[in-house]
């Protein structure tokens, strides 16, 4: 699985990119955590945050899309 930086990385400047479990290899508790921290921090080395998706067919809540931009 691609690391952040890597996913990062392929994209240019100014495009849109989402995040997802899957695509970082991890569970969906686990990329919660990791998403939670992102939001708060309103991105991360060359990306902001845009948009957050809720999990919403088992009601847990649990962050399972993070919507960013490569600046």
């Amino acid at each position: 699985m691609p690391s952040l930086e890597d996913v990062v990385a392929k994209h240019n400047v100014g495009h849109i990119f989402s995040l997802s479990p899957h695509l970082l290899g991890m569970t969906p508790e686990d990329f919660d955590a990791f998403a939670r921290e992102i939001w708060a921090a309103g991105g991360g080395e060359g990306f902001v945050t845009l948009v957050f998706k809720k999990e919403s067919q088992s009601g847990s809540g649990l962050y399972a899309l993070l919507q960013c931009k490569r600046v």
